[in-house]
């Protein structure tokens, strides 16, 4: 169904996710190190990535033990915005979720959990990620941005930005709704399509941040993606000036 590549976990636990996967028809890579997972990626890019946050030592190179570097390195490439990626790891502390979304992670998965949810939730993922806007809706224009939700690609005003697929997702949901405050919780449902009550604001907040430094000059001074206290975030409807040529 889809080609999935995991990324330095232990032989008995990279095991049990390559027997969970390719039971469900999906054809699965493995890669122990930063280097190793970067040459191949560079060769295919994978429908989705699963690594763990502690990579073991390249032998060969003095490549970063750090997943979360290495996600962000993933994004980097040319064609790093197509692929989904996930983190599994034991580190369940607020900042190692933040670092892994700013990183540029859709999903963060704390071990110990159940092996059916892994698989729920990478087949919604892969259904996401596999959906294609129809040809009119390619282009989305609100203000001074335009975005090919196609390539992720960003214009605003003479400035260019790649979107992740999940910020594409999350823009082209704000400017379904622009003008009105869009609290997290109904993020987390459309979005991330998570049941109510089980999502991680999070996981919102820094996906916004992120959005938020690639719209804005200042994104310290925000004048497009704003934040409604208590009520959620939007964007700026007064800078809706209708669809240009």
């Amino acid at each position: 169904m889809a080609s999935v590549l995991l990324i330095g976990f232990d032989s008995a636990f990279e095991a049990s996710l390559y027997r969970a996967l390719s039971a469900q028809g999906h054809s699965i890579q493995t890669a122990q190190t930063a280097l190793a997972a970067l040459r191949m990626i560079r060769q295919t890019m994978p429908a989705l990535i699963l690594l763990n946050t502690d990579l073991p030592p390249d032998a060969n190179g003095p490549m970063t033990q750090d997943g979360f570097a290495l996600c962000g390195a993933i994004r980097a490439q040319p064609r790093g915005a197509e692929t989904l990626i996930g983190f599994i790891t034991h580190r369940d502390a607020v900042a190692d979720r933040q670092s892994g979304f700013a990183a540029g992670a859709d999903d963060y998965i704390v071990i110990p959990f159940q092996m059916a949810e892994l698989i729920l939730r990478t087949n919604a993922w892969l259904r996401r990620g596999a959906v294609t806007p129809p040809a009119a809706a390619a282009w989305l224009r609100f203000g001074p941005l335009a975005v090919d939700c196609h390539t992720g690609d960003l214009w605003i005003a003479k400035r260019h930005e790649l979107l992740t697929p999940v910020e594409v997702r999350l823009l082209s949901y704000l400017i379904a709704n622009a003008g009105r405050p869009v609290a997290a919780e109904e993020l987390l449902r459309h979005i991330w399509h998570q049941e109510p009550g089980t999502g991680d604001p999070a996981l919102v907040r820094v996906h916004v941040r992120n959005l938020r430094a690639k719209l804005e000059d200042d994104p310290a001074a925000p004048k497009l993606l704003l934040t409604s206290p208590r009520l959620g975030y939007y964007l700026a409807q007064e800078q809706n000036h209708g669809p240009t040529d």
